[in-house]
């Protein structure tokens, strides 16, 4: 059995209590045009490197599609800056090999090489390291490309929007992240909600004939290696830590939001187009900025 569209799910599945439906949904980069259709999706957020979206800046003829790279070279140095010097040291005597012959050449060896610094880094009780070294580069060095893709959750008539990356867990995941912070949603929700991707994509796949994995219903539409173990797993340590790392790098989650450049009008547009429920001071300087 096909799955239409793996690893969707409403935002507001990971806070019900305050959050409205059908405002926000997050995906893989895999989905068709009935979902969309189905779920009345008017804005699709797309978080992929140039090289992975497609040239179409339309879908459906019913809304607008609208494209943020966070994966831009100030970014991915930050994150090859970051990773340790073997792991450097690696890519670099590698990088002739992989380029020519290794499937998904040094990208792959790049993804592969953060998890498993990751994966030995939990092992010693560290943060930091592996795919957190990704988070934090995406967040440190990609908050004006993320305010930009936030500015779009402000207007009511952008709505229901989705979001995805590839996976739709990493980015995809970070950006889910700060619409929940910015909604004031309680933290292990927010880890919870993360976890949540990789049982998602481990239900919707399945290997063909040559054992390869495929998502089922999108077979060729991602790499093998892209859908195994390794690289769809979104432990919960990782959100938390880098939960931790805004705390303490920039003193609160909030302060972390307001130094995006998100304007205090556009943070409570955003709640009240993602709750229908303002609290008394949201309301009164939402009452103002309309006067």
């Amino acid at each position: 059995m096909d799955c239409p569209s793996p690893n969707l799910r409403d935002v507001a599945s990971a806070w019900p209590s305050r959050l409205a439906k059908a405002r926000l949904f997050r995906c893989s980069k895999c989905y068709t045009t009935e979902t969309l259709q189905r779920l009345g999706v008017r804005t699709i957020i797309d978080l992929r490197e140039h090289a992975q979206h497609p040239t179409e800046d339309a879908f459906c003829g019913q809304g607008k599609r609208m494209h943020f790279d966070l994966l831009r070279g100030c970014v991915k140095l930050r994150i090859l800056g970051a990773m340790n010097f073997c792991t450097r040291l690696k890519l670099a005597c590698a990088f002739p090999f992989v380029c020519l012959c290794r499937e998904g050449g040094i990208r792959r060896m790049a993804a592969e090489s953060l998890v498993d610094n990751a994966e030995a880094a939990a092992e010693r009780g560290e943060s930091g390291c592996g795919q957190e070294v990704l988070y934090r580069a995406l967040l440190d060095g990609g908050g004006a490309i993320l305010a930009d893709a936030l500015r779009l959750l402000t207007v009511r008539e952008n709505l229901p929007a989705l979001v995805h990356c590839e996976h739709g867990k990493d980015r995809t995941g970070l950006f889910v992240m700060l619409v929940l912070l910015i909604c004031g949603c309680p933290l292990e929700h927010i880890v919870e909600d993360y976890k949540k991707s990789a049982a998602e994509l481990q239900s919707c796949r399945t290997t063909n004939m040559n054992g390869e994995w495929y998502l089922r219903g999108f077979e060729g539409e991602m790499q093998p290696w892209m859908l195994s173990d390794k690289m769809i797993k979104t432990p919960p340590l990782w959100m938390q830590n880098t939960l931790h790392y805004l705390q303490n790098r920039y003193g609160s989650h909030d302060a972390f939001v307001a130094q995006l450049g998100l304007s205090s009008e556009e943070l409570v547009q955003i709640r009240a187009n993602m709750t229908d429920e303002l609290d008394d001071d949201d309301t009164v300087q939402l009452h103002s900025a309309n006067q």
